[in-house]
């Protein structure tokens, strides 16, 4: 979400007419996209599985579970299994790593959400900002037009059009979930 959002302003588009907005916003992306590091590759698959197939777990759960690793992190070691296989001194190792990497980015998270608020001036502003963004991001039928029904399509062009398309669909959907992660992590932190 965050290339994108650099992507846009190299292309010139304006998703709003307030610089402080466009800041806002700026901060924001930098960091879901930063949360998204956090996380790894699984925590969008994970989330588009449990609206997908609620049966496996539910998006609650799903969310729940993705936001108790952004607050305590990964706790693997507890497991019999991991004992065994790894043995306990590369378990306790790890396990420094992991109290090391999880303070990083505790700090990091309260330092960038301290200078968010502090340009936003309040969360409300945040909250608007990714409102609006949010607006954009939803394409809307007259906005997107398919020329499935163009005649002399053929089946490559056809082909390349389904594939951008599903691309475009895959950055929207992880994207809204980082914004997602975001709001939830924001929620959590503002509750300590």
């Amino acid at each position: 979400s965050f290339g994108a959002f650099s992507d846009f302003v190299d292309i010139g588009v304006n998703l709003s007419d307030d610089v402080l907005d466009c800041e806002i916003l700026f901060k924001v992306l930098k960091f879901a996209s930063y949360i998204s590091q956090h996380l790894g590759e699984a925590a969008a698959p994970v989330l588009y599985e449990s609206l997908v197939n609620p049966l496996s777990i539910s998006f609650d759960d799903a969310m729940s579970c993705i936001l108790k690793i952004l607050e305590r992190g990964y706790d693997l070691s507890t497991t019999e299994h991991y004992i065994s296989v790894f043995g306990v001194d590369s378990i306790w190792e790890k396990k420094q790593a992991q109290h090391t990497k999880q303070r990083k980015f505790s700090i990091n998270s309260l330092l960038s959400l301290t200078a968010l608020y502090n340009k936003a001036g309040s969360w409300t502003r945040v909250l608007n900002v990714v409102e609006n963004y949010v607006k954009r991001l939803i394409c809307r039928k007259g906005d997107v037009r398919l020329a499935v029904d163009a005649k002399g399509l053929s089946n490559v062009n056809t082909s390349l059009l389904a594939v951008s398309v599903s691309h475009f669909a895959r950055v929207m959907f992880e994207s809204a979930c980082g914004l997602l992660v975001f709001l939830g992590h924001i929620c959590n932190v503002q509750g300590q």
